[in-house]
């Protein structure tokens, strides 16, 4: 018999946690949009067919959809979102980029670090190391130049 009571009222109790449930989330706002289907032209390049809204004369796309459309990536983190643009040159492309210009060999050395100044471009050091005693082979090394390159433009400047 305590069986029986004991799982009537554990029905109970759960069939008004989901009603509840159910009541409260029913309780938001309607808000009356058109749902429709869109081409995003951007820069000249192919559209991008994309679905939104419209309401109150206003257009509304998902925030993935339009960074996608310019060619950035969507990061959601904390509650915060971020378009961040899609990197057209990589650390190696930036070195690659300073030995031509400048014409460096390959004896010569390119360290890459994210400008922490600027997270659009990275800092590149080139080095090489010079014998300044022949007889113990003793070596310095000699910076050669500092030169920021853009990671979008591929633009070079010196530090």
């Amino acid at each position: 018999m305590n069986d029986k009571v004991k799982g009537l009222i554990l029905g109970i109790t759960i069939g008004s946690m989901i009603t509840g449930a159910t009541a409260f989330a029913a309780s938001g706002m309607n808000i009356d949009v058109v749902k429709k289907k869109f081409n995003i032209y951007f820069d000249g390049l192919e559209p991008l067919r994309a679905e939104g809204f419209i309401y109150n004369g206003k257009l509304y796309l998902p925030a993935r959809t339009f960074a996608e459309a310019i060619e950035n990536k969507v990061i959601l983190e904390n509650n915060d979102l971020y378009l961040v643009p899609s990197a057209n040159y990589d650390e190696f492309t930036a070195s690659q980029l300073v030995r031509e210009k400048y014409g460096y060999s390959d004896s010569v050395y390119c360290d890459i670090e994210k400008d922490p100044s600027n997270r659009n471009r990275y800092l590149v050091r080139a080095y090489e190391y010079v014998i300044i005693d022949q007889t113990t082979g003793e070596e310095e090394e000699i910076t050669l130049g500092e030169y920021y390159v853009d990671k979008y433009t591929g633009k070079i400047t010196q530090k």
